[in-house]
């Protein structure tokens, strides 16, 4: 509450960029709004990722540009995904070197009490995974999301037979 008004957040699923959305189709048939976007460039890359972000950035980057759904606007966000996956890879190594060393019981502590409680290293690990999920979500780069673009729409409606029979004899 702030100043005697409660301040709502907004309702519903997050909006889609409208590329994305002609990409997948638009199987509501609805107006879809004007691209009030920037026209798609390749953002630059901030000199503060870790050269390992820099080559993933890069990658993701190349694929999304072929997409046309990324412009400058898209830097930082581009640039946090990168970084949240450069960590995952980081921890998952840390992770494996500690398996490797004391087998599964090494991803377990025991408490002064006597008590099991997971490494902390596996939700570290697990935060930055849906972190960069969360922020890849937001690019249409999930599995399904590829599979709906690459299919051209989610429905696509079939030709009429109707207006096929009447265009040829007109």
């Amino acid at each position: 509450m702030w100043g005697g008004v409660t301040q709502v957040g907004r309702r519903g699923p997050p909006l889609k960029p409208t590329k994305l959305k002609v990409l997948r189709g638009n199987p509501g048939k609805r107006r879809l709004p004007g691209d009030a976007n920037l026209p798609p460039s390749v953002p630059t890359c901030p000199e503060w990722l870790t050269p390992r972000a820099k080559t993933l950035r890069t990658r993701i980057v190349k694929g999304l540009t072929k997409l046309g759904v990324i412009n400058e606007l898209d830097r930082e966000k581009l640039a946090f995904m990168a970084q949240a996956l450069d960590e995952a890879y980081e921890l998952e190594a840390r992770i494996i070197e500690i398996r490797k060393a004391d087998g599964v019981e090494g991803l377990i502590f025991y408490t002064d009490k006597g008590f099991p409680m997971p490494n902390p290293l596996v939700k570290l690990r697990n935060d930055t995974v849906a972190r960069f999920h969360k922020l890849a979500s937001e690019f249409g780069m999930s599995p399904a999301d590829r599979a709906t673009l690459l299919r051209g729409g989610a429905e696509q409606t079939p030709e009429n037979p109707l207006a096929a029979f009447l265009a040829k004899k007109a």
